[in-house]
Formats: structure tokens, sequence, C-alpha cells
């Protein structure tokens, strides 16, 4: 993505939800992509839960360029196929996947890798978000990342944004510089930077290219020759007549190149544009007279020569500031190519000093006003990853639960209100928290629990936020309801011996009938609160669920296979 950002925290959190599971909680600050808010889908069953191992991913510091892959594992133990539709996180600048849709059978699992390799060099927290057309209950993977440039002469920038951005590349471009003379930078640029028998680009005699109309100047045998002979001159990016052509502004290599002495005057002073009718054309290049369009393979290396001379001087008399535009965009349209890279390296083997925008390009992504103070947007801007919340076939008498994740990564308080359910089928479970600080995420909690048998059930929830452009958000509620079918009341009766009765550190179930479908075996107190819960594989002889740590009494365990389901007392002593 190209668009600004924020950088974001590692802190990790935990936020207790229901059921008593812990879900990690990462306090995301300030990211600032298009989107401030993020919404995910993740929900919990009540009975066998879609599982990740493990649901938050550290990958540490991590270097661009050297990117580590770690990789989570998606088990699925409940008694029908998971369909995954898509997996993906927001911020693909630093995590990647490949393996984005498959389905993971009854009682399997499925092992998605995961790539990071940050783009800048700031922390990343992001959510994993699981699509699944078949399962409402897939919950995130939380990533987390802190980017890293190799080397050390940017360390100073790490996590820096808009203003304290520019002041750290200012300091960092301004310290250590060996300035030349006029003389000393000009034959070095001739006889080495810009001479490609000298600068790997392969010539067999001295060479020079004019930047604007690709002319060369081949075999000269120093500075005053390519001058004389060929007609050589040296173009100041930055024009020498706003900073009357004072050091060490005049000699720095990063902001001049070789023209051709015409094209050197054709240019002059005038800004760079766009040029739809000139008056003088050549090798690409375009002139109006008053203003000047560099051919297509100058216009990234001019504009970064620009940025590069604002940062490290000022902008005299707003010329640059004036162009502020066309310089962000051909930036973007025009990054840095190995010759321009290989020019970069050899001034600063010369000068001591780097133009960082050829170095890392992104660093425009982080600055939201080249010429002021101003910086990112700080209102809250949601984006949202999905628009559905599957909860399949619910047994009438039952239910199922989902959540609706709402984070907040924007610098102001996100706010809900208006929370509705078009259908009595679907209630909201407790009152989620309708202010979102930042840094922070709720829980929509929604329970399907179908009374009629039989049905297809379409509704939405509603909800307004406070992000502008998205006022309103609409979720569509799909589940199905199914009836128990006519089965014995009892576990003996279904052929499942349940022993020992009572029973102590476990209790077993032994099926005798060998085709059973898959299911799973739910413990519940007496009020129905679901305490555990085993997946019954198809065909499984014998489970075994554990009790350590229940306290004695009388339980409830409740099996469900296939569509049927019994339930039968059980004594915990």
């Amino acid at each position: 993505m190209n668009v600004a950002r924020r950088d974001i925290s590692l802190r990790i959190r935990t936020i207790k939800c229901r059921h008593n599971h812990i879900f990690p909680y990462l306090s995301i600050m300030k990211l600032r992509t298009s989107l401030f808010a993020c919404f995910c889908l993740i929900a919990t069953i009540s009975s066998a839960q879609i599982g990740t191992m493990p649901n938050v991913l550290p990958f540490g510091t991590v270097t661009k360029g050297s990117p580590v892959t770690l990789t989570v594992t998606i088990d699925n133990p409940t008694n029908r196929d998971l369909v995954v539709t898509d997996i993906n996180p927001y911020h693909t600048e630093a995590f990647q996947l490949t393996d984005t849709a498959f389905t993971v059978t009854p009682g399997g699992n499925h092992v998605v890798s995961v790539t990071c390799d940050p783009r800048h060099n700031i922390g990343y927290a992001d959510w994993l978000l699981v699509k699944s057309s078949s399962h409402p209950e897939v919950p995130s993977v939380y990533l987390t990342a802190t980017g890293d440039y190799a080397g050390t002469y940017y360390d100073a920038t790490q996590d820096l944004w808009d203003g304290p951005l520019k002041t750290a590349l200012t300091s960092i471009i301004s310290t250590g510089v060996v300035n030349h003379t006029y003389n000393e930078s000009r034959d070095q640029m001739y006889m080495v930077i810009d001479n490609q028998r000298m600068n790997g680009q392969g010539a067999t005699q001295n060479t020079a290219e004019c930047i604007y109309t690709g002319f060369l100047a081949v075999g000269y045998t120093n500075r005053a020759d390519a001058q004389t002979t060929f007609d050589l001159n040296t173009e100041h990016t930055m024009p020498q007549s706003f900073f009357n052509s004072t050091l060490p502004e005049l000699s720095d290599l990063h902001h001049i190149f070789i023209t051709t002495a015409s094209a050197n005057s054709e240019r002059a002073n005038s800004p760079f544009t766009v040029v739809t009718n000139p008056s003088w054309a050549v090798g690409g290049s375009k002139s109006t007279g008053n203003s000047f369009e560099p051919r297509d393979e100058q216009k990234g290396s001019s504009v970064r020569a620009l940025l590069y001379f604002l940062l490290r001087y000022q902008d005299y008399q707003g010329f640059i500031c004036g162009q502020k535009t066309i310089i962000r965009n051909w930036h973007n349209q025009f990054p840095p190519d190995a010759v321009e890279i290989k020019r970069n390296e050899d001034i600063f083997t010369f000068q001591r000093n780097r133009n960082p925008f050829v170095d890392h390009p992104e660093f425009m992504d982080r600055i939201a006003n080249l010429c002021g103070t101003g910086s990112q947007d700080s209102s809250a801007v949601a984006e949202y990853i999905d628009d559905t919340l599957e909860y399949g076939n619910t047994l009438v008498g039952s239910s199922l639960d989902g959540y609706y994740t709402v984070a907040n990564q924007g610098i102001n308080d996100l706010t809900l209100s208006n929370l509705s359910l078009s259908d009595p089928a679907f209630t909201f479970i407790g009152s989620p928290n309708l202010t979102i600080p930042k840094d922070s995420m709720v829980q929509i909690w929604v329970r399907f629990a179908p009374t009629t048998p039989n049905l297809n059930f379409s509704a939405t929830l509603s909800f307004n936020t406070s992000a502008p452009g998205t006022p309103t958000r609409t979720v569509t509620l799909i589940g199905n309801s199914q009836t128990v079918s006519a089965s014995p009341a009892t576990f003996a009766e279904a052929q499942v011996k349940l022993y020992p009765q009572p029973a102590h550190d476990a209790v077993s179930l032994q099926f005798t009938k060998a085709n059973h479908p898959a299911g799973q075996a739910t413990l519940c107190n007496l009020s129905g609160q679901e305490l555990r819960m085993i997946p019954v594989p198809k065909g499984q002889s014998v489970v075994h669920l554990p009790l350590q740590g229940l306290a004695a009494g009388m339980y409830l365990l409740r099996l469900q296979l296939g569509s049927s389901q019994w339930v039968e007392k059980l004594v915990v002593e």
C-alpha cells in the first residue's frame, strides 16, 4: 500500500471474554492506512470450537529484506467440514500468506505459513483474520513484529512519523558530511560517480550521459575535455539562483547531475510539471520555457534530489513546496532503479551522507505534509474485513454464540451507537462498551437460538460509528435451525456406556455402534453452564473427558452425534 501509516506498539494485554476464555489483545498505536478501525469476524461456539495454535504469533525484530516465516495450525474438532474462504492480515505490507483458501475435514487440522517482511522500521500488530462459509467460530490470530532497517544509519528514525521523522532525517544527513569544493565534486561526478566506465554500467571508455536528453559523451579524458569537446554542463536540480550559488549547496552531489549545456539552459530555473504543449522536446524531456518535464528515466531521481535538498538545507523561496504534488506523484510512480541506488552509494563514499528517499522510498508514506507541521488525520476510520456472520446449522433448543470484533487503531475514540438486530432468533449477549478508546477493542456478542425448526434465517446486525465516511454498518447473520431427530432418551438406549459412575478424575464414553457419526460431548452444571468439551471423532470406540479441578457434585453430560443428542446425569466425587 502506498498510503501513509502510523506506527503501532507491541504491548500485549489480555481481555476476558465469555466462557472464561482469555483472548490476547494487542495495543495498537497510531497505525494509519486507509483503515484505522479494524473489524474482524470471530466467534465462539457453545460446543466444539475451531482452534488456532498459537493464537499470538510474535515475530520479534525482523529486518526489511530478511523475511521470517512462522506457522499457525487451525484445528477443526467439529463434526462438519471447516471451509475457509479467505485468510489474510489487514497490513499486507508486513505480513503475507500464500495459502488463503482451504477446507479442514472434521477432526483434522491445517498448517498455514505466515511470512513477515516489513517495509518500514516501525512496530506492527495485526489480526490474521479467517473468513469461513461454514463456521462462525474461527478465531483471529494476533501478529506482532518490530520492523528494522539493516545497519545503523537510520536507527534514529525508528517508529517516527511526520515532523519528528523529518527532523531526524535532517540530523542524519547533516551529520559527519565531508564538504568538497565545486570542482572536486564535479571531477568526482564526471570521472567516477556518473562515468559509465567506472560506475558499473559497462562502458569501455569514459562515458557520461545527459540526464534529460540521453546524449552520450564517449571518450573524454577529463571533466574539462567533456565540457569543451562534448558541450556538457552541470545541472543543479535545485537551481543555483535560489541559493546564490553558495557552498555546500553548490557542490552537493545529491542534487547535481550531468547534462548538455543546451538542456541545462532549457531547464534553467523552471519548476517540474507535466508539459502538454512543449516549445522544446529532446530525448523525452519537454519544456515550455517556464516549466520543465524530465524524461521518465529521470523523473524519480530529480524529485528525490529535491526531497533531499528540502531536508538537508531549506526550501529557498518556496521553490520545492510549490511542486509538492508532482514530487510525491513522481516519487511513487518512478521508484529508484539500480543506477540511482548505486549513485547514492557512491556519493556516500565521497561525501559521507545519503539520500534517505533512495534508500527507503517508503519514508514518504510516513510524512503527511512535506512543507509544514501537519500530521496524519487523527480521526478514527472504519474498514471492515467481512459483512457476514455464518452460524450454520443449530438445533432447536440449543444456541450458538458469535461475536463481531470492533477495534480502534485510530488516535481518537471510536464510538458505536444504535445497535440493533432484525430477528428475535438473534439476541445480544451482555452490553458492549460503545466507546472504544484508541489502542483497544470490543466484541459485540450475538446469540443464535432458534425456536422454530427447519427454517433458514437471514437477519442483520446494524450499528452506527463515529468514523468519517462509514457512519452505518450492516452485518448479515445467517443460520439454519434443525430439530433433534427421534432418538433414545438415555446414553444406554443410544448404545453408549458411561463409566465410571460416580467418576473422579475422568469419565469415559464407550460406543458400541462402530459407524456412529462425529460429534462432541459437553459437560455442564445443573444450570446449563458449559464446563468441559471433547470432540467425538466419527466411529471412535472410546473417548475420555478429564474432570480434574471440578467440585464434587451432580453434573449433566450432553452428547451430540450428528443431528441427535442425549443427556445423562453424572456424579463427580
